[in-house]
């Protein structure tokens, strides 16, 4: 699996995944021109996964030491949503072939 790539200006992507193999985090670290760690920033993209299906996905940034996460709420309301109709529909289908037996 990818773990790392250096660009050509210097910035480093990196890649973490979690046992399944599927990626968790993608780490991106900029040296701005005066290449002093004042001016690295990082911006990290995580990603919550539902079995083999993304779940979410938001957006952390940092300037050394500082954090500030960023929440894509449209992204996280649309795989909710997805993720409530995909369980109506099994509960609707689960219920329909369901026989209900009675001990008398």
């Amino acid at each position: 699996m990818l773990r790392e790539v250096t660009r050509p200006d210097k910035s480093c992507v990196s890649f973490q995944y979690d046992t399944f193999g599927r990626r968790i985090e993608k780490s991106v670290t900029s040296i701005h021109s005066k290449g002093v760690s004042e001016g690295r920033q990082q911006k990290v993209i995580r990603f919550l996964w539902n079995g083999n299906n993304l779940f979410h996905e938001w957006e952390e940034k940092c300037t050394v030491g500082r954090r500030k996460t960023e929440n894509k709420v449209d992204f996280k309301a649309d795989y909710i949503l997805k993720l409530e109709k995909r369980e109506e529909e099994k509960a609707k289908k689960k219920q329909g072939r369901e026989k209900i037996y009675r001990i008398i």
